[in-house]
């Protein structure tokens, strides 16, 4: 869109959304499902180049977008290449040997694109392994990703309620929406702790849980999105920006 063709500049509001586009690993497939070997890849990717502010308005390392009393989260920002090969040597994968091919499933983007390819370029040079992209149109995609046979896709959640059990209770074992098929029981007891706590320490056992997935590498986040207004606050009162955008 061209702003600068139909609003002042100075109309347009930029606010960051209560959602995240991330990507997740096939956790149900062998080798996938061992977290030493997701860490291990994860920590074999540039993450400075794929959440570059060139490409994303709000780059991130952790799944929930920021909510008031929420702790702050530690994810993976950096590569550990030495890091990643203690974990495939302690897994079996010695300099990533034996691992299987690797596939990118993705929707039809430039963006998504342009990630994958950085995945796949670093993962073949580091690892010597063999890294496909694949790619779906939109009209099937979400259905592609109940099916078997790819390595880790991509998505963006958008939360329905500013809360981050939005973003956090979808990796439980028995989510309907697990896509993934992450199961781990350390992380559910975290969530359903969490559950039966007052709001201070509900919040500090959710940011364990995140913590604890993000330290696991089942879900790599890039970035939260993007919310575009046009509003005159010289002429309009009571508006301002919110988490879900709602006005």
């Amino acid at each position: 869109i061209l702003w600068n063709e139909i609003a002042d500049p100075e109309t347009i509001i930029l606010n960051q959304l209560y959602s995240t586009t991330y990507y997740f690993f096939n956790c149900r497939e062998t080798p996938w499902k061992d977290p030493r070997v997701r860490r291990a890849l994860a920590l074999s990717v540039p993450w400075q180049e794929i959440r570059s502010e060139a490409h994303q308005f709000f780059p991130t390392e952790t799944l929930v977008p920021r909510v008031t009393g929420y702790p702050r989260v530690k994810g993976i920002s950096d590569a550990d290449p030495a890091e990643a090969q203690r974990l495939l040597m302690e897994a079996g994968f010695p300099e990533g040997r034996g691992l299987p091919e690797i596939r990118i499933l993705i929707p039809v983007s430039e963006g998504s694109q342009r990630e994958a390819e950085i995945m796949k370029k670093a993962w073949e040079e580091s690892l010597g392994c063999t890294v496909l992209i694949e790619t779906a149109e939109s009209s099937v995609y979400f259905e592609r990703l109940k099916e078997p046979g790819y390595t880790l896709a991509t998505l963006t959640w958008i939360g329905d309620f500013a809360d981050p059990l939005a973003f956090l209770q979808m990796w439980t074992a028995d989510s309907n929406i697990n896509d993934a098929g992450y199961t781990d029981e350390e992380f559910d007891r975290k969530i359903f702790t969490s559950m039966g706590e007052s709001e201070a320490k509900r919040y500090l056992l959710l940011g364990e849980a995140e913590e604890y997935l993000l330290s696991q590498a089942a879900v790599l986040p890039v970035a939260h999105s993007p919310a575009f207004n046009c509003v005159d606050l010289s002429q309009v009162e009571g508006w301002f920006p919110n988490p879900l955008d709602i006005h």
